[in-house]
């Protein structure tokens, strides 16, 4: 193979085929073949015929896929590869030129070991093409083979690790007396757990430290089991009318989205359940173990389809160094409920960083600072909070354009004491 110049390509001819370019000056026709021409030119011909690429940028195509789009766009008929052809002919162009009409090219379908060859072996032909000096071709492609036998493994576990995290997730959960579940999307590691449960009716207290998911896994749950969904933040003023309804001075009863999924069927999630006042927590006790509950306007028989769900930073005992606000919950109230630590699940927190869509290795940068600053503020016991949804947040921080110390300062160390942000930045680098 011998290295040339790029060539100038000024027109296509249907009649035969072919490609009109020019060659250090020189008109020459060239039929339109893999072989003729290089990546280059094969990408700018597709170009020129109106090509839309889908799914990767030009280069990471095969010459066979643009020689196909090209074909197709300029309505070729002849499916046998043309012969390479280097005659220097007149300027002249016989046959009608075809108006190209506009398509598309799409990745192949094939495994990723073939995906990745073609990348690397176009990429050779096409360095090689725009080389003027002598190449010992034969000897570049040894070496670029030798190379790719030791390091291709490797490189494809890391692909795969990427199309991993951005492929659609599915998967199935089998739960007793009821169809099976097909699941979309990444879950939280306990979601597969809490899903069986609330399927077979058990009420779920999910018990973790802020920014875990919980709130998100109840909603995820009741539409994984095709029930309805809703939910109330608790906080110490909650009143069990804004729980079970009232009778207004009309004498109308007001009715509560508790009160129609009690009747009706679903989930309803108590978040943030242990800020509430346990006495009036206490007057759902019936609802949760009976079958029947007392409103305004009367009994009402429990839908066979209801459940509760319950999301908690501690685990009804009270107050704790970070969560100065929590109140101990009635242990009957407690006891109506199966509970389920909720632990920070850094799979996937590390997606949900990866769906912000900062570049890879600023992604790295602040979630390696973030993980940092997590483990100082373990280490010194103090009162601060690195949730996940500091991860994201100042991810999109970042992504937005401010700077990864202000994404720091805002999401992380959010008013901290001087003392406190110097363990909490101890070995951080941003």
């Amino acid at each position: 193979m011998s290295a040339q110049k790029a060539r100038g390509i000024h027109s296509m001819n249907s009649h035969d085929e072919t490609v009109i370019l020019t060659v250090n000056g020189v008109i020459q026709s060239i039929p339109v073949g893999w072989n003729a021409l290089t990546k280059v030119e094969l990408i700018a011909l597709a170009k020129r015929a109106k090509v839309q690429f889908v799914g990767r940028p030009p280069m990471h195509f095969s010459r066979l896929e643009l020689l196909q789009a090209i074909r197709q766009a300029c309505r070729f008929t002849s499916t046998a590869e043309p012969q390479v052809a280097t005659t220097t002919t007149a300027p002249t162009v016989s046959g009608p030129v075809v108006a190209p009409v506009a398509t598309k090219v799409a990745p192949s379908v094939g495994g990723l070991d073939s995906i990745v060859t073609g990348i690397v072996t176009d990429a050779v032909n096409t360095a090689l093409s725009e080389y003027e000096a002598a190449i010992d071709a034969d000897k570049v492609r040894r070496i670029v083979d030798d190379s790719v036998s030791e390091t291709f493994t490797g490189f494809r576990h890391e692909v795969t690790n990427m199309i991993a995290n951005v492929a659609p997730q599915v998967r199935h959960i089998t739960i007793a007396q009821r169809p099976t579940v097909k699941l979309h999307g990444k879950q939280h590691a306990r979601f597969d757990d809490i899903v069986k449960a609330v399927g077979i009716g058990e009420h779920v207290y999910m018990v973790g430290a802020a920014g875990t998911g919980k709130s998100t896994i109840a909603e995820n749950v009741a539409q994984a089991l095709g029930l309805s969904f809703a939910s109330k933040s608790v906080t110490a003023q909650t009143s069990e009318a804004s729980l079970v309804g009232f009778t207004d001075a009309s004498g109308k009863t007001v009715r509560t989205p508790f009160r129609e999924v009690f009747e009706h069927g679903g989930v309803f999630l108590l978040d943030e359940v242990d800020n509430g006042n346990p006495n009036v927590l206490n007057v759902l006790n019936s609802a949760l173990a009976n079958g029947v509950m007392a409103f305004p306007d009367g009994m009402v028989r429990r839908h066979e389809g209801f459940v509760a769900m319950a999301a908690a930073n501690t685990f009804g005992n009270g107050a704790t160094a970070e969560y100065v606000g929590r109140n101990p919950i009635d242990k009957a109230f407690l006891d109506r409920f199966a509970m389920v630590p909720v632990d920070l699940d850094t799979d996937l927190e590390q997606h949900m960083l990866n769906s912000v869509g900062l570049d890879e290795a600023t992604a790295k940068r602040w979630y390696t600072a973030v993980l940092g600053a997590r483990r100082n503020v373990a280490e010194h016991g103090l009162r601060v909070i690195v949730s996940p949804r500091a991860t994201v947040s100042g991810a999109k921080l970042i992504l937005a354009g401010l700077s990864m110390a202000d994404a720091m300062e805002m999401r992380v160390l959010k008013g901290a004491t001087a003392d406190q942000r110097e363990k909490i930045l101890a070995g951080i680098t941003l």
